[in-house]
């Protein structure tokens, strides 16, 4: 079985707010397994959507997979299902960007790497090694994972100038 992993970032304030924080090339990071994504972000928490919003809310996406077997993936969809509706952890983040922070983490409260991280670790996947805590880690900590293979990148998916979505966020452009 066949899971991916998308890196993403958009042309919005927020995007590059988090991306200079955490030090990282992307804002984002979700896991598709069997036609819906799952993560977590500030104003829904921990989600679970289909592929297509996924597309839809992203300015680029970098395409990894990583194969599992069925008890994997099962295990890993159980923890992110068990996870749904809990709340972002904006303390964790906020920290993670800049303090590089070492407490300890809330089991009811998730940002997007830290999900992504703990649920293939629960799958006894891991993309990282037991030594890296799922609470210290950036989008751009799990792309280099020797479990994930690259597939695609999809750049300017909405086919719009950067200086366009610069204006239409402020409210400049029609």
């Amino acid at each position: 079985m066949v899971v991916r992993v998308y890196f993403t970032r958009r042309y919005h304030f927020s995007s590059y707010f988090i991306r200079l924080l955490s030090w990282s090339h992307f804002s984002h990071v979700e896991v598709e397994v069997d036609g819906c994504c799952y993560s977590s972000n500030g104003s829904k928490g921990v989600y679970e959507r289909d592929t297509k919003a996924l597309y839809h809310s992203q300015d680029m996406l970098e395409i990894w997979e990583s194969k599992l077997d069925d008890t994997q993936k099962d295990k890993l969809i159980g923890f992110l299902k068990a996870q749904l509706g809990k709340k972002y952890d904006y303390f964790a983040a906020l920290g993670l960007g800049l303090w590089r922070r070492d407490w300890y983490h809330n089991e009811n409260r998730w940002f997007c790497s830290e999900i992504i991280d703990a649920a293939f670790k629960h799958a006894e996947h891991p993309l990282t090694n037991k030594y890296f805590a799922s609470y210290r880690l950036t989008p751009n900590d799990l792309r280099t994972s020797v479990r994930l293979k690259r597939i695609s990148i999809k750049k300017n998916i909405h086919h719009k100038s950067i200086w366009k979505k610069i204006l239409n966020f402020f409210g400049i452009a029609s």
